[in-house]
């Protein structure tokens, strides 16, 4: 395990190489309001901004952003399979890391927008495995969809003792109700087409 010294260490050995930052920026849920003022200050800075999509339409990270971004920045659309057979799809994260890597190098910042918190259900992480460890990365939190439920419904989430658990809704069903069954408190996350259940 890499003590705090070695890691400040290797983090200045990247920042003296000149390549760029990094950064995985969670907006937020939905409502560009939601997004961070250290997420928005980092969008109207970079010069490359990467997102998620689907593999047709349009990214609702990007669309939660559109209003804030500058104008004259580079985009790069992440378009991905967003089915649970092909998710994460490997080779698709591997050529956007690829990109995001020679701006990187290159010594340009890049955003990477993420729906709700980069490490939470996040397609960040994905590329986040694969650069961390040959570029320096900053991960800035956002509001998640279950604080801006919990806000909207006008009920806490838990309180006291009580234990939340999050579940992914693509759980196969008898395991997700399993898990409902014996939770204090529980949220489902990435519920879309899988309301039905």
């Amino acid at each position: 395990m890499n003590t705090k010294k070695e890691i400040a260490k290797e983090v200045e050995s990247k920042e003296d190489k000149g390549a760029g930052i990094l950064y995985g920026l969670g907006i937020g849920p939905g409502d560009p309001e939601l997004i961070t003022l250290k997420a928005l200050k980092i969008i109207q800075s970079v010069g490359v901004v990467a997102y998620p999509a689907p593999e047709e339409g349009d990214s609702l990270a990007r669309s939660i952003a559109a209003a804030h971004l500058p104008g004259g920045q580079t985009e790069i659309c992440i378009r991905t399979p967003m089915t649970p057979g092909n998710f994460p799809a490997n080779d698709v994260y591997d050529h956007y890391a690829n990109e995001i890597s020679t701006h990187l190098t290159a010594g340009r910042d890049v955003a990477v927008l993420c729906e709700g918190d980069p490490f939470l259900y996040g397609s960040f992480m994905y590329i986040f495995e694969r650069l961390s460890r040959d570029h320096t990365v900053r991960v800035v939190p956002g509001v998640s969809s279950l604080g801006a439920c919990a806000a909207a419904a006008g009920r806490p989430l838990v309180s006291r003792n009580q234990v939340l658990s999050i579940l992914p809704a693509p759980l196969d069903e008898e395991e997700l109700e399993r898990r409902l069954l014996d939770a204090d408190a529980a949220a489902i996350m990435k519920v879309g087409r899988h309301l039905g259940k």
